[in-house]
């Protein structure tokens, strides 16, 4: 026959110890503050990734932006290379089949650079200036032969260099960036 203490003993042991949901809740509140912490850094990586990943695609939409204007260009009227350069842009062409008459239209442009404003603009003959990129910190324009070497003479240029570098703050840090290319003058007589 059991006895009123085996019955009390028996029910006793069911049941965890305080000790024993202690260093559970310690076990478990360790992984949860080891899970959180991975998640705040990956977290301030995907955020750096983000704006770094911004400024690059601003860059390359700037940069865009002026090769396609520069490509259809006839010839280049002045360069200065950290500041602005200048050209005839071929805006349309029509070959005439019966007369073989090529007619050209096209119009002065420029790109400027505004190193004390950071900033990109463009202008078309006769209208205003409107702003391309922002937090630009160099603009470098070179002009290139038909051999491919460097030339500071813009009748004699063929391809142009375009170098923009641009930088921005974000999460207290500074993020720059840099892209280049070049354009040959599909015009170019």
């Amino acid at each position: 026959m059991k006895n009123a203490h085996h019955v009390l003993r028996r029910d006793l042991q069911r049941g965890f110890t305080l000790v024993e949901v202690m260093v559970a809740m310690s076990l478990g509140l360790m992984v949860i503050a080891m899970a959180l912490g991975s998640f705040i850094a990956i977290s301030k990586s995907a955020a750096s990734s983000v704006n770094a990943s911004s400024i690059h695609a601003s860059l390359r939409l700037g940069l865009d932006r002026v090769t396609a204007d520069l490509i259809p260009a006839s010839n280049i009227i002045s360069c200065v290379s950290d500041l602005s350069i200048s050209f005839n842009a071929v805006t349309s062409s029509v070959t005439s089949a019966n007369s073989q008459v090529n007619t050209v239209s096209s119009e002065v442009r420029l790109f400027r650079y505004d190193p004390v404003g950071r900033v990109l603009y463009s202008r078309k003959a006769g209208g205003a200036e409107r702003s391309i990129l922002d937090g630009v910190d160099a603009v470098l324009f070179s002009m290139f032969d038909s051999a491919g070497e460097p030339t500071d003479q813009p009748a004699e240029a063929f391809v142009i260099g375009i170098q923009i570098d641009a930088s921005g703050r974000a999460s207290g840090r500074t993020y720059s960036d840099r892209v280049y290319s070049r354009v040959l003058l599909r015009n170019r007589r």
